[in-house]
């Protein structure tokens, strides 16, 4: 027979959550805003930290044309606080296809460890709406 004594100890840890991972705004035209409202939560054990927000493009550039309503705040565990993430489309060529990655900086422990937790926001900024060819219903023979 083996016996066998041992201790653990588990450390409170904070977690981040974003509601969403990804938000499509659609068409927005040249000088307008858009603006898209997130929620950021804390499922862990202890207070989170958010101590930044990170904003880049497609290719991982910082960009400047894209601010958030809160940068750095801290929530207690089960606690959650929406960011508002506004892009201004002004500086942004007619016709282009955007992506935006929102990076939340903080303490927290995310359910991929491999990753972070991020919002990926994607639309076209266009003076022109999409036309959509629909389908005809033929008379019925």
């Amino acid at each position: 027979m083996i016996e066998a004594a041992f201790t653990l100890d588990i450390e409170p840890a904070p977690w981040l959550r974003l509601a969403e991972k990804a938000w499509d705004f659609g068409v927005a035209a040249p000088g307008e805003d858009v603006t898209h409202r997130v929620t950021v939560t804390n499922p862990g054990s202890a207070i989170l930290n958010v101590t930044g927000v990170a904003i880049t493009d497609q290719d991982g550039h910082a960009v400047s044309d894209t601010t958030v309503s809160a940068a750095a705040f801290e929530l207690n565990p089960g606690e959650s606080r929406d960011i508002e993430v506004t892009i201004h489309t002004n500086s942004i060529s007619n016709g282009t296809s955007i992506e935006r990655r929102v990076h939340i900086l903080s303490n927290g422990r995310t359910s991929d460890p491999s990753t972070d937790e991020s919002l990926v926001i994607t639309g076209l900024v266009s003076d022109e709406l999409p036309v959509f060819e629909l389908p005809t219903v033929g008379a019925a023979g």
